[in-house]
Order: C-alpha cells, then structure tokens, then sequence
C-alpha cells in the first residue's frame, strides 16, 4: 500500500525530492504510520487557507532571519534549523527555485513535526553543535537510532564549527547508510523522517547549486538567538 502510495507522487513536484528513499526504506519505516503521514502531506498540499496562515508566519521570520552580510546559503540553513526551533507548522520547501530576489515562494509542502520528533531532533543538534555529546546521543536514542551515531556525525559532515559544502550524492548516501543501520539492528525509522528528507533534499539542493561552503553552527546559533530574543519579547 505505501507503494502505491508514493507511486502516485511520481511525476508530481514532489519527485525529486522522493529520490532520496532506497528500498530499505520500506523495510524500516511502519506502513500504517508513513501512509498516514503521505496522506496528511497531501492534504496540507491542497489546502490554501493552511498555506496563507504558514507563509503568514514563515515569512516574516525568513525577512528576520535575513542578513545582507552573510553568504545567500546562510539563510536556508537558518530556515532548515527554524523548522525544529520555531513555530508549526513550517514549509519543507527550500529550493533554490523558489527564492526570486530575496522572496521566498515555497510549494505548499507544510508539515507540523510531532512534539517527540521535534525534542529529540533540537537535542541531536544542539549536542551536536554545541558540543554537548551526551546531548547529541540522548537525541539519537529518543529515535531509537543510537546505532547510527557515527552515520549522523557524516550526514552533518563531522563539521562542529566552520564550514561545509553541500551534496546531494552525501545526503543520499548518508541516508541509505541509516536505513540500513536500522534493518541491520532492527529498528523502526519514525515516519517523520520522510517531511524530513524532503526538507534535507531542498536544503542540499540549494546549497549545492549555491556551490558555497556553508556554516550549519553559526546558522544554528543564530536561529537559537532569534527565537530566544522572540519569546523574551513577547513574554
């Protein structure tokens, strides 16, 4: 059934952006689970009054996030780590296509991640960048792929501070290589790691097209700040 599911994405805008699963995604991710998500996906696709109310929230975030003085893929990977540290629910399309002058016009791929996805996503991160290493693997633990460290710290290029270039070929591969650490070790993968791999393939796709070497800490600092300022504010 998820399958046929996905086979009736083919040909759609979503495409591209299905490349990054290998058949051993099928073999660790729970049918019940991921079909329930491709559905809702689907739906958020096709709901305008949902996509006015995302851009209404998103896009002045993208304008505060904005800064002239870094280089343009700084932006995107601060728009990457909002999905985890800011407001749900959030567009998963950054590609490079859809920023025209400084605009951001996303395709309505929107999707609010899970409360439990979102923690131990920010822990994975936040330990990872901040180097707090028993952060990073409390993050890993909570998804269930403890396994996979040393897969994470490739997939984040083992680059704690300073910068990395983006490819799409590495996001792939890393990704396989964690599908199948989880039918190796017999693991579930949680069905959000589709809304993430499709953000992953748009902020890969641009940076790599960008071909600029990116720094994924201080856009993740940066992004930590935003937010902490705007709850202070509004507080």
């Amino acid at each position: 059934m998820l399958r046929s599911v996905l086979k009736s994405l083919r040909g759609s805008d979503w495409s591209l952006a299905l490349d990054f699963l290998s058949p051993s995604f099928f073999e660790v991710v729970p049918t019940l689970g991921m079909t329930r998500l491709i559905t809702t996906l689907t739906k958020n696709s096709m709901n305008r009054e949902l996509y006015e109310s995302t851009a209404g929230t998103w896009l002045p975030i993208q304008r505060g996030l904005q800064d002239s003085q870094e280089p343009p893929g700084q932006l995107v990977l601060k728009l990457y780590f909002a999905a985890f540290l800011g407001p749900r629910p959030c567009f998963l399309d950054l590609r490079a296509e859809r920023f025209q002058t400084g605009s951001w016009n996303p395709q309505p791929w929107i999707f609010a991640f899970s409360d439990d996805f979102t923690s131990a996503m920010r822990r994975v991160y936040q330990g990872f960048y901040e180097n707090e290493p028993q952060l990073f693997q409390d993050g890993l633990k909570a998804l269930d792929l403890q396994h996979s460290e040393e897969l994470f710290l490739d997939l984040f290029g083992r680059v704690q501070d300073g910068t990395m270039v983006f490819r799409l070929q590495d996001f792939r591969d890393s990704f396989h290589r964690i599908f199948v650490s989880c039918k190796e070790n017999k693991t579930s993968l949680h069905p959000e790691f589709l809304p993430l791999g499709l953000l992953l393939f748009s902020l890969y796709e641009h940076a790599e097209h960008l071909g600029l070497p990116l720094s994924p800490a201080e856009a993740w600092r940066s992004v930590r700040l935003y937010f902490s300022k705007s709850k202070g504010e509004s507080a």
